[in-house]
This record gives structure tokens, sequence and C-alpha cells, in this order.
């Protein structure tokens, strides 16, 4: 019950923010484009699918000074595989200044009735700012995020990100560019009582409420060799250094579906 109340009062504040905001007049901006891509195996499926993939884009923003409230949409569709065809949209609200970003957004993905088990929708909110200090430039950022699967109740999470990140020109056209970031993430309802879940050898008893932390970072030299033409070497790492969904071995009900269980802590 009290995961539900977090739910929905996170939800509710969201909203309040999106719909309580002043309306004043401003420019609005149109885009419209269409793309089309050959993918061997589009959803990292154990047996490949291949199929050309059509999209189509559209994006309307309305921006008045600092303010701004944008809707961006996608419909993708699979030739060979027309049942994994998907409509995403998104609906965004920021303010900006000359060092800081701050918005929230609300976004949603429509299935096909065949696949309408990975329907979700997504709440975030975030804050972005940029410094200087001892002569780098810096930029650090934190965002909480609140995903809502329509039937996968295992997946529902919240999560909390904060970050910093750097970059440092040199007169030889060299840069350093680098950031950490450490991520927290709880899941409402997945069971690691569940032997699919967890290994043979785990003698630990977790409740239904499940959770992940999670800290990455990364670092990239950068060299300019010629007007149109660089060089770069980047290293990134990610440890998942606590929670009890570090033991999480498998979702077999999900695996190789969506590319995005493939980045998630849970689904090793």
């Amino acid at each position: 019950m009290k995961n539900l109340e977090l739910r929905n009062r996170f939800k509710f504040l969201l909203f309040a923010i999106l719909f309580g905001t002043t309306q004043i007049n401003g420019q609005w901006n149109f885009s419209l484009a269409t793309s089309q891509e050959y993918s061997d195996n589009p959803f990292h499926s154990p047996v490949p699918l291949s199929s050309l993939i059509s999209s189509l884009d559209f994006g309307t923003e309305y921006n008045i000074e600092s303010f701004g409230v944008g809707y961006y949409a996608d419909y993708s569709m699979f030739h060979e595989i027309p049942e994994r065809n998907f409509y995403w949209h998104q609906l965004g609200l920021w303010n900006s200044s000359d060092n800081a970003m701050y918005g929230i957004y609300l976004e949603q993905r429509k299935n096909t009735i065949e696949y309408e088990l990975y329907d979700y929708a997504n709440y975030n909110t975030y804050l972005r700012y940029k410094f200087s200090l001892a002569d780098i430039n810096w930029f650090a950022n934190t965002a909480i995020s609140l995903t809502d699967y329509s039937y996968l109740d295992d997946l529902d999470n919240l999560l909390g990100t904060v970050g910093i990140s750097f970059n440092k020109s040199f007169e030889t056209k060299t840069t350093l560019i680098g950031g950490i970031n450490y991520n927290y993430k709880n899941y409402f309802e997945t069971n690691l009582n569940d032997p699919l879940l967890i290994g043979d050898s785990l003698d630990q008893s977790f409740s239904s409420s499940a959770f992940t932390s999670q800290f990455s970072f990364y670092g990239r030299v950068a060299q300019s060799l010629f007007e149109n033409t660089g060089l770069a070497i980047q290293f990134s790492q990610q440890n998942i250094i606590g929670g009890t969904a570090k033991y999480v071995r498998q979702l077999d009900y999900i695996y190789g579906d969506e590319s995005q269980y493939f980045d998630d802590p849970v689904s090793l």
C-alpha cells in the first residue's frame, strides 16, 4: 500500500506542475521526419529476426523566454514483423537559465495487442546545472524517474540519479572529458524469493521490494587532427555496488524482447 501511495503522489506532483503553469503567449516550432534502417536483430532476440524498420517522427515546441513545453511522437514499423510495431510519445515542460535547467516529462509507449505486455508509462523530473571551477567546465545533474508497466508489475520502479561531468580543452586542440554517476533503483513488486529469479546457492530471503544501486564512470581523451577529423579514446565502467537486486539472474518472460532490459542492472 505504501508503494502504491508513493507512486500516486509522485504522479500527482508531476501533473500538478505540468498543468498548473500559467498560460502565456510564445512561439511554436514544428518538426516532421522519417527514417529507414535495416537491422538483423532489432530486439536482441536469442533467435535473430531481421527486419526493415521505418519510423515517422513528429515534434512540436512552444517557447517563451526561459519556459518551454514540447510534445514528441514516434511510430515505428517493422516490415517483416509487423506485430512488433509500436507508438511512443512524450510531453515535456522545462525552464532554463544561463547556468541551470529543470523540468519534467511524461512518456508512454503503446504496442500492438500481441505485445501489449510491454506497454509502459514513465514520469521524470530533472535538474541540470553547469559551472566553472579551476578553468574546467563542470556539469551537475540529478533526476527522479518513475516507470509503471501496464502488465509487468515486477519491473515497476523508482529510479534516482545523481552525477557530475567535466570537459577541459587545451590549446593543442586536445579535450579531456569525464564523469561519474550514481543510480539507485527500487523495484516495488519484484519477488526475490521466486527461485526463477535468484541463484540456487543464495540462502538469504528477501522482502517483496527489491532494490539495486549502481556506480558508473567514464573518461575520454579527444584530439583534433584536421579541420573535420579527430581521434578519441574512451573508457567506461559500471558496477552494481549494493542492493538485493544484484543477485537477480534472469527474468525469463521478458528475456530478449526489449533492448532496454539489457541495460538494466536487474536483467543479468
